[in-house]
């Protein structure tokens, strides 16, 4: 495992700084987890930057509940019409609200929801894979990552860390209308466990710059342990 919470030097092992535009990654693929709040997205955002091919498994869930199919059909039979808008769409605050009041059901609706995301990951994977053209790398930016097993079909787990006042703030930010959101926290594999999985570990604590380039250093590092 490589933790590169120290300072980072963006040096290839030949000791010459690469360019990124001249690294090769195709088909490789890097699972991005962590903690709610501690800016797997804003990672996996750079990574897109670089020009890794990004899937992003909470917008295939939020696309899931928007649309009349087997999940919406499921979770309206398992947790009734309250959690409906007038529409007959789903509201995801009632939804979660009812999810995350115990842990059955919570179960239940992992049930429901989670083999519908892993399905269209690996779909968007293979299609991906089967169309011409170059992109570095394949980036799952999966906060479950390690929970619903999907590290089996990355090649790399890159763990995204922060401390708890840092993530705390960050979550009261993006979700302070969501009464749920720290309830969330406990029903996750715990940040030191998800650590003990890495194969690298990026600390958030400090700003975007630092963050970027630590990244920098696991893209050229990669493209070493390819080469």
């Amino acid at each position: 495992m490589v933790n590169i919470n120290k300072k980072v030097y963006l040096k290839a092992k030949s000791g010459k700084r690469l360019s990124k535009d001249n690294l090769s990654l195709t088909g490789l693929i890097i699972g991005v987890t962590g903690g709610f709040g501690t800016g797997k997205t804003l990672v996996a955002g750079i990574f897109k930057k670089f020009g890794a091919y990004v899937i992003n498994a909470d917008e295939i869930a939020h696309e899931l509940l928007l649309q009349k199919n087997l999940v919406y059909r499921r979770s309206v039979a398992k947790f009734g019409c309250g959690i409906l808008n007038n529409d007959k769409t789903i509201n995801r605050k009632k939804l979660a609200a009812v999810v995350f009041s115990s842990n059955g059901n919570l179960s239940e609706y992992q049930k429901i929801i989670h083999p519908q995301i892993i399905k269209i990951i690996k779909q968007r994977i293979k299609d991906f894979k089967s169309k011409s053209g170059k992109c570095e790398l394949i980036v799952l930016d999966a906060p479950l990552l390690i929970e619903t097993g999907l590290s089996s079909i990355v090649d790399k787990v890159v763990v995204v860390k922060t401390n708890k006042k840092n993530q705390h703030a960050r979550l009261k930010n993006k979700f302070s209308t969501d009464p749920t959101i720290f309830k969330r926290l406990k029903y996750q594999l715990s940040l030191s466990e998800k650590i003990k999985l890495a194969d690298y570990i990026i600390d958030n604590n400090t700003t975007r710059k630092n963050t970027e380039k630590q990244i920098s250093f696991i893209w050229e590092k990669l493209f070493c342990e390819k080469k």
